[in-house]
C-alpha cells in the first residue's frame, strides 16, 4: 500500500541517478516499468487528507508532507512503516506506527 504520489516519487529519484551519470537511459526505462509488476495498492485517498490531516502530521511531527503522507497511510491502515531516516522513524514510534 502506496500513497499516491509514490509513482511521482519513483520516477524522479530515476531521472536524478540517470541526469548524475549513476545509471543509463536504458537502465532508468527498466527500472521504471518494474513498480508496474509489483502487488503495489495506490490508496485513494491520499489527496483527500492531504490539506487535512497529513499536513498536520507534517507540522506537528516536524515532516515534510511527502514523508507524511507514508506516515498517515501506515497509520489509518495499521501498516507497518519501513525507513532508515531517523526523523522519519522518531515521527513514526512518535505516534504509534511500526516500524520494520
Amino acid at each position: 500500500m502506496v500513497p499516491n504520489l509514490w509513482h511521482l516519487e519513483v520516477g524522479p529519484t530515476l531521472l536524478v541517478a540517470e541526469r548524475q551519470h549513476r545509471i543509463d537511459t536504458t537502465r532508468r526505462q527498466k527500472a521504471q516499468a518494474l513498480p508496474l509488476d509489483l502487488p503495489i495498492t495506490v490508496d485513494a485517498e491520499t489527496s483527500t487528507r492531504a490539506m487535512r490531516d497529513t499536513a498536520t502530521l507534517a507540522a506537528d511531527q516536524g515532516l515534510s508532507l511527502y514523508d507524511a503522507a507514508y506516515l498517515e497511510l501506515s497509520g489509518r491502515c495499521e501498516l507497518p512503516l519501513a525507513t532508515f531516516d531517523a526523523n522519519f522513524r522518531r515521527a513514526a514510534s512518535a505516534i504509534g506506527v511500526v516500524l520494520l
